[in-house]
């Protein structure tokens, strides 16, 4: 439907084929890669470092992330047969993506809490920081996500037949109310992705000011190298969030202006466009 007017046709064929190519390149080579992540981090040598604990538990939630946004691409991709709007998809699968995408921004945003914590109150860092402190913030974090992403449950799907020339076409569709929509989309794109890349965004600047400021002061130790790290990873990470970031922002002010969809001409076929490369980078 998107491409029924040829003017946009080539935004579908785009997206087809970036989601095609992405399932067999960049989406199994970031899930190779941060099982690496997680076979580095479980070596002996950094098993004492609290930062393994944290980084073990991004490559986790980045390889369930890669994996949701390859079904999602799979269900886009014209020749494959699989439906991703049923009743489970439009429930759980869109429940466990968003979950799943809020965390990676979450879990980012904890890092960077850390070596702040390590800067600014290093005799409190040193009684907190252990595998127990980690584990109790990383569930408190998960729980608000799960909190926050209830709504997809309450969604349904429907199923609508179109008559062509040469073939009937049957089209699903999530459904849900106004209200709802409007919920879920501020919960879990706002409170999950929004608002922790603010956070991580200040916190930062803030850690870099700390680290030019007492890099004098602290010894060099692996907890110290850490934070170059911590800083370099995090401004990558933001860089790489933008485009998803301005997609979620298009996408709010759609629903709570629907009109703004009607008076752009070939809205959809560049905001589905857009949202491909953005989870995709």
């Amino acid at each position: 439907m998107n491409a029924s007017n040829f003017t946009f046709e080539w935004r579908y064929d785009l997206n087809q084929m970036l989601s095609l190519y992405s399932i067999f390149s960049f989406l199994p080579l970031g899930i190779v890669l941060n099982f690496i992540q997680i076979i580095v981090y479980l070596r002996k040598k950094f098993k004492s470092t609290t930062m393994s604990n944290y980084y073990i538990q991004i490559s986790l939630n980045n390889i369930l992330a890669i994996t949701l946004t390859i079904v999602r691409f799979i269900g886009q991709i014209e020749f494959y047969p699989f439906e991703e709007n049923t009743e489970f998809g439009c429930k759980f699968l869109a429940f466990l993506t968003r979950f799943s995408y809020a965390s990676c921004s979450w879990l980012n945003f904890l890092v960077t809490m850390d070596r702040l914590m390590f800067i600014l109150f290093a005799n409190t860092y040193k009684k907190v920081q252990n595998k127990w402190f980690i584990l109790k913030i990383s569930l408190i974090i998960y729980l608000f996500l799960v909190v926050i992403n209830t709504p997809n449950f309450f969604f349904g799907y429907t199923m609508i037949t179109r008559n062509y020339t040469t073939r009937s076409v049957v089209f699903y569709f999530c459904t849900g109310s106004l209200e709802l929509n409007f919920v879920r989309e501020f919960s879990s794109q706002i409170l999950g992705i929004l608002v922790p890349f603010g956070l991580m965004l200040a916190s930062n600047i803030f850690l870099i000011m700390k680290v030019i400021e007492s890099k004098k002061k602290i010894n060099s130790s692996r907890e110290t190298n850490f934070l170059f790290t911590v800083i370099l990873s995090n401004v990558i990470f933001l860089v790489a969030l933008v485009p998803f970031s301005v997609n979620l922002l298009i996408r709010l002010i759609v629903i709570a202006n629907p009109v703004v969809e009607r008076q752009i001409e070939g809205y959809l076929t560049f905001i589905t466009l857009f949202e491909t490369i953005g989870r995709i980078i």
